[in-house]
């Protein structure tokens, strides 16, 4: 039988760097994003996304990696 675990979390950190700079076009970032966990699971976690946007505020699309 499966068990599941509920747990709230909270994002600690969120650093967004391109990968290259200077480069025309869409801008392709890495984005490193922290999370701290807490409720029936208790713990910290780190991951890195893909972002992609077209330069604008509020535009653009990210996948996790």
């Amino acid at each position: 039988m499966p068990i599941r675990v509920t747990a709230a979390f909270d994002v600690t950190g969120w650093e967004s760097a391109p990968y290259e700079a200077d480069v025309p076009g869409p801008r392709l970032d890495r984005v490193l994003v922290r999370k701290r966990f807490r409720g029936e699971l208790e713990g910290e976690s780190s991951g890195q996304l893909q972002g992609f946007g077209a330069g604008r505020c509020g535009s653009g699309a990210g996948s996790r990696t």
